[in-house]
């Protein structure tokens, strides 16, 4: 499907596009309004990315050199915050009526840039529970990793041991500090002798001091490392949050309504069997059709007064330049065979098969040609409606007396009416027989349809549809050929390729398939392929004075 084809297939439906964006956005209005409001509060944490975590015991060595340790330990702590046993643990020491999954996914966190601030977020129901939760969530986290990393039998163990060396080392000092005093007043009050001893203490002091500094910043230092992280600010108060902003959930209805729509449109323009363009009949017989037509009514027809639906008598319409196209295609077609009668006729009714074997009739009629056109459907007869003439006597009366033993030959064939148009005359179908199928099928059809064959150039066949009843099989076998019409958005595919199958039967020949009523989408003047809708005829005022030479525009030529 070329893109035209594609745009034209979409402006046919506009409905549907319309009522699938309309209902789009409506449903995603009532959704981002109906969904109830949630709420979120934010913990700020500083993180220590020099302390090891117990919740990530592997080393971030081998990662990626443009990933800092700040960024690793931020995006570690997220899935471990995220983790369904982070939210086991939560549920259980905070004793939370909800599943961990839940409490889980309510939780996310955000690296403030070039910083190691980690905010905490928590989105929750209610509020005043999502700015408790948060704060007990940021205490809960850090809590567990201390315990966890003071629950560790060697970090355990050696700061035990350095605990107590320092304990040991000040009950050693106290008592030389002690002595110390002593030495210094004895010294202070003149007795000198006891100068190399406080020398000598002084030393050993200096030593077990240092020592112990020592020993305090180790403690320190590793009392420190169980600070993976603390809370610069506390849980702010909760404001409200929405999953999707309603300009976004807007936007995103639109789009889905139109892709429901899009697809739906391409769902029935598959399922729909009808045909409406030139390139459906293509896809459905393999040739082009033989010509397209307007059906009547349409705004670029100039109608006779006394007879509408009719192709004005010389008029240089849009409707009249498409008949005579209609009447050259057909020339062509059977420049091999004899044309002395035509039979028009559909695949079903009210496709159109009337108007176009009246209006053909005319333009044979109006290129010189003696045509007669014979209303051939005995059941539903129109053709006098459309020309405005008696229906009795008709067809029916001359098949009975050719069934009777009349010489039709010799006798004027009853009911045939000339019209006001040059060079065309028409029979109508006469009085309403009973058994219309009988009537066709019996000796005298091909009698009458030869008599009337001699008498005009050429005869024009009205008949019944093809789908319905087996009144034109019975007479296509003595026409001298057939054309189909099919009209535009109402003729099935499988329709039309099935009365072309039953109409090959009679062993005629079948000209072609007339479109009818192809009606042009906006964007019709954009194909490259149909002269029908852009052409020669499609300027209002050239239609309207067209007929007028003097009437044209100055430097406009025809």
């Amino acid at each position: 499907m070329d893109p035209i084809t594609f745009a034209q297939t979409l402006l046919r439906r506009w409905w549907i596009v319309l009522l699938c964006a309309a209902g789009g956005l409506a449903v995603s209005y009532w959704l981002a309004i109906g969904t109830p409001p949630r709420y979120q509060s934010t913990v700020s944490l500083q993180l220590n990315p020099a302390g090891r975590s117990p919740f990530l015991p592997y080393s971030s060595t081998g990662l990626d050199p443009s990933i800092s340790p700040v960024m690793a330990t931020a995006a570690s702590y997220r899935e471990v915050l995220r983790s369904r046993a982070f939210g086991e643990l939560l549920v259980q020491q905070l004793q939370l009526p909800t599943s961990p999954e839940a409490v889980a996914g309510s939780i996310d966190t955000q690296l403030v840039p070039n910083t190691n601030i980690l905010h905490l977020n928590v989105t929750w129901d209610n509020p005043s529970d999502a700015q408790q939760l948060a704060q007990r969530i940021a205490e809960t986290f850090i809590v567990e990793n201390q315990r966890r990393q003071q629950s560790q039998p060697v970090t355990q163990a050696q700061l035990a041991d350095m605990e107590q060396s320092a304990s040991n080392i000040e009950d050693r000092i106290t008592p030389l500090q002690q002595q110390r005093q002593k030495l210094n007043q004895d010294v202070a009050n003149g007795d000198l002798s006891h100068l190399a001893d406080l020398s000598s203490l002084e030393d050993r002091l200096g030593a077990l001091e240092s020592s112990h500094a020592n020993l305090l910043v180790e403690i320190s230092r590793i009392r420190s490392s169980f600070d993976t992280a603390v809370i610069v600010d506390p849980a702010t108060a909760a404001y409200p949050v929405s999953a999707t902003p309603l300009s976004q959930a807007l936007i995103f209805g639109l789009i889905g309504g139109l892709g429901v729509a899009l697809g739906l449109i391409l769902l029935l323009d598959y399922l729909e069997d009808a045909v409406r363009t030139r390139r459906d009949i293509i896809e459905a017989t393999g040739v082009p059709p033989l010509g397209r037509v307007r059906h009547a009514g349409h705004r670029l027809w100039r109608r006779s007064p006394r007879h509408p639906g009719l192709v004005m008598l010389g008029s240089d319409s849009h409707a009249a330049e498409a008949f005579r196209s209609l009447r050259a295609s057909l020339s062509l077609a059977t420049s091999a065979h004899s044309i002395k009668s035509l039979a028009v006729t559909s695949a079903g009714a009210r496709e159109g098969k009337t108007f176009v074997a009246c209006n053909l009739a005319i333009a044979l009629a109006q290129s010189g040609k003696r045509v007669l056109l014979v209303d051939a459907d005995l059941r539903r007869p129109t053709v006098h409606h459309w020309l405005r003439v008696a229906s009795q006597p008709g067809l029916v009366d001359a098949l009975q007396m050719a069934n009777s033993g009349a010489d039709l030959s010799s006798a004027e064939t009853p009911g045939v009416i000339a019209t006001e148009v040059h060079n065309l005359w028409v029979l109508p179908a006469g009085t309403p027989p009973s058994n219309a199928g009988e009537l066709l099928g019996s000796e005298a059809l091909p009698g009458v349809l030869n008599h009337l064959s001699r008498l005009w150039d050429t005869v024009v066949l009205d008949s019944a549809p093809v789908g319905p009843v087996a009144d034109t099989l019975l007479m296509a076998r003595y026409a001298s050929g057939s054309v189909m019409v099919a009209r535009s958005g109402r003729t099935r595919r499988s329709a039309l390729r099935g009365a072309l199958d039953a109409l090959s039967s009679s062993g005629r020949p079948i000209f072609g398939v007339v479109l009818n009523d192809e009606r042009p989408s906006p964007l019709a003047r954009f194909s490259r392929v149909d002269y029908f809708h852009h052409g020669y005829w499609s300027d209002p005022a050239l239609v309207q004075t067209a007929s007028d030479p003097q009437a044209l525009p100055n430097g406009v030529n025809r």
